[in-house]
C-alpha cells in the first residue's frame, strides 16, 4: 500500500513540475538572421498571457498595406515598466525592430519598439528568449 502512494505522490509531483515547461512555447518559428524594422500605424493590441500581441497595418512597397500580427513580452514584463493595456492604442504609429516569421508570412517576434512617444522598449527584463 505505501509503494502504491509514494508512487501516486511521485507521479503527481513530476506531472506539476512539468507543467510549466511545457506551457511556454519556443520562438522557433522566428528567424533570428532576418531582423527587420517595420514602420507601421496599429490597428489593435491584445493584452493576454502568455504574450501580448500587436497588430499593425504596414505599407508595402506597393503602397498596400499589409496587416502584421507582433509577439511582444508578457503582460506581466510590460507591467514591471509600468506599462498597461493603454500604452499603444489604434492609429498611434510605431516603429518596430523585429525578428521576422521563417515562412515569409506578416508576423514577427519584437526585439525593441519605438512608441510614439520617441520611448523605445528594449526587451523585457530577465528576457532569455534571444528577442530582446
Amino acid at each position: 500500500m505505501k509503494i502504491a502512494t509514494v508512487t501516486i505522490v511521485v507521479g503527481i509531483a513530476l506531472i506539476a513540475v512539468a507543467s510549466p515547461i511545457v506551457a511556454h512555447h519556443s520562438i522557433a518559428e522566428y528567424d533570428n538572421t532576418k531582423q527587420v524594422i517595420i514602420k507601421g500605424v496599429v490597428t489593435s493590441l491584445d493584452w493576454r498571457n502568455p504574450h501580448v500581441h500587436i497588430y499593425l497595418d504596414v505599407p508595402d512597397s506597393a503602397h498596400r498595406h499589409v496587416h502584421w500580427s507582433l509577439e511582444t513580452w508578457s503582460p506581466g514584463q510590460l507591467a514591471v515598466r509600468g506599462l498597461t493595456n493603454t500604452f499603444i492604442r489604434p492609429g498611434d504609429h510605431v516603429s518596430v525592430d523585429v525578428y521576422s516569421a521563417k515562412d515569409g508570412s506578416a508576423k514577427a517576434v519584437v526585439r525593441s519598439f519605438t512608441l510614439p512617444d520617441g520611448q523605445v522598449l528594449d526587451g523585457p527584463p530577465g528576457d532569455s528568449t534571444g528577442a530582446k
